[in-house]
């Protein structure tokens, strides 16, 4: 399989950008019956509590976004799925037998921002290269894979928007 991957952008916050980001997934996966991944790369982590809540959210950890990219074993060889997407998703909507997953992300996604920022080069391109990877994973397995995006600047945000088959930018 070789699935699309949609960013949803805008500079501009409070848009709608994870409403898009969720509302298609949703969409794709019990309208279309194909299967959706939503990557969360906006730190605020609003699509991850909309698609796993946020009790779940907190149980996520080693799959958060910023956890997985900073693990090189994770990288060193094919990753299982389950490693860094939560696919349980697909049992809280209408089609529990047609995948729907989550890449989680948190505020410390921040952190790992800072971190490429502040480094040299080397990082820079080791993480866009991790979160490629992921991405083309993520492409393999699903029909659908859609990013939900920052508002402003971001490093993951601008990698999510060169990967992408379609960009979706939400006006107000």
């Amino acid at each position: 399989m070789s699935g699309k991957v949609v960013c949803v952008a805008n500079r501009k916050g409070g848009v709608g950008k994870t409403t898009v980001a969720v509302v298609l997934a949703q969409t794709v996966q019990d309208q279309f019956n194909q299967s959706a991944a939503v990557v969360d790369v906006d730190p605020q982590g609003s699509a991850t509590f909309a698609l796993a809540g946020p009790k779940l959210s907190s149980k996520l950890e080693s799959r958060m976004l910023q956890n997985v990219l900073r693990s090189h074993d994770k990288f060193s060889s094919p990753m299982p799925l389950s490693r860094f997407a939560w696919g349980q998703v697909s049992a809280l909507t209408r089609q529990p037998d047609i995948p729907l997953a989550l890449v989680p992300c948190s505020e410390e996604l921040w952190g790992l921002e800072d971190e490429i920022a502040d480094s040299a080069f080397g990082k820079e391109a080791q993480m866009r290269t991790r979160f490629r990877r992921l991405l083309d994973r993520l492409r393999r397995e699903f029909n659908v894979v859609i990013v939900d995006t920052p508002p402003g600047r971001s490093f993951f945000g601008r990698e999510a928007a060169k990967a992408a088959d379609i960009i979706l930018v939400p006006c107000d």
